[in-house]
């Protein structure tokens, strides 16, 4: 989980999937960290083994990291609340999806902001760019404003069969109505497709 925050995110995977899964979280700020583990129970994730918590550049943690990941999560935001720059570009995703084993995937949180402050295009960027770094050119998109939650987010890979989830977890079945696959085709400009 590269932007561990509070921890919300590690919690929800112990929660659903709590002895299939270990997980590394990067948070920048010391500070959140501190907080997470004194009231948002990523201590409790820690001692049973579910978590590791790594302070520092969670690019940079990721990339340096001994072992390759199943998945990963990308929750990193400027102090805007808006999209963190190198994520506009190919080349971060690129070697963020070096990193995936065979089979992975990458879920990215792009938000850009709410308001008359919101910029969609840099989402759009975003998502543009994990396409142009994948081996497939696809990506998912989940729209701004679904089920009232103001942030898009991004999926790598070829499509989700998100009727078979629904099924499965029953719990989330509203939130797989709103994905968006896309795929860039052959022979068009790498920048500026996803906009047309």
């Amino acid at each position: 989980i590269l932007g561990l925050g509070a921890g919300t995110c590690a919690r929800i995977i112990h929660r659903h999937h709590a002895r299939d899964v270990r997980m590394i979280g990067w948070e920048l700020d010391p500070s959140i960290v501190t907080l997470a583990r004194r009231r948002f129970g990523v201590d409790a994730l820690e001692r049973s083994g579910a978590l590791r918590c790594e302070v520092g550049d969670a690019f940079q943690g990721c990339v340096d990291w001994a072992e390759d990941f199943d998945g990963l999560i990308v929750d990193c935001f400027d102090e805007n609340s808006t999209v963190v720059e190198c994520l506009k570009y190919s080349e971060t995703w690129r070697t963020l999806l070096a990193k995936l084993k065979p089979g992975g995937r990458l879920i990215a949180n792009v938000s850009t902001g709410r308001g008359k402050g919101a910029r969609l295009e840099d989402a759009v960027m975003c998502a543009q760019s994990l396409a142009n770094a994948s081996d497939v050119n696809e990506v998912s998109l989940w729209r701004s404003g679904a089920c009232g939650i103001w942030n898009e987010v991004i999926l790598s890979g070829p499509p989700v069969d998100w009727v078979s989830v629904a099924t499965r977890q029953r719990r989330f079945a509203s939130f797989t109505n709103d994905w968006t696959h896309v795929s860039r085709p052959e022979g068009v400009d790498p920048n500026g497709w996803l906009f047309k």
